[in-house]
């Protein structure tokens, strides 16, 4: 392989679909959904930051910033499939989460 070969493949992008080694993989199928369906079994509304969820929920497996972003990404059709819709509300202090069965 050429010197010029060999710098551009150095240089080359990293793929946005290669997959992190020790990075958990977020999709549809995350255990995360599955936990708040779990967690609006008894309830009929709620509201909240995403900390706050994580807090009421017990989940200390997944941190607060990858919740929302399985929320925002795929959770308006995971959960509506489950019975459950997700709303996000923003104000000029806090980032809402509205959780509805």
């Amino acid at each position: 392989m050429k010197d010029e070969e060999l710098v551009n493949e150095m240089l080359k992008p990293v793929a946005k679909n290669e997959i992190r080694a020790g990075y958990p993989v977020l999709t549809e199928e995350h255990f995360f959904f599955q936990q708040v369906v779990v967690f609006m079994h008894d309830k009929r509304i709620w509201l909240g930051t995403a900390s706050d969820l994580i807090f009421d929920m017990n989940c200390k497996t997944v941190p607060a910033n990858t919740a929302a972003k399985l929320l925002h990404k795929y959770g308006k059709t995971m959960l509506k499939k489950k019975g459950v819709s997700v709303k996000f509300i923003r104000t000029n202090q806090k980032r809402l989460i509205e959780l509805k069965k």
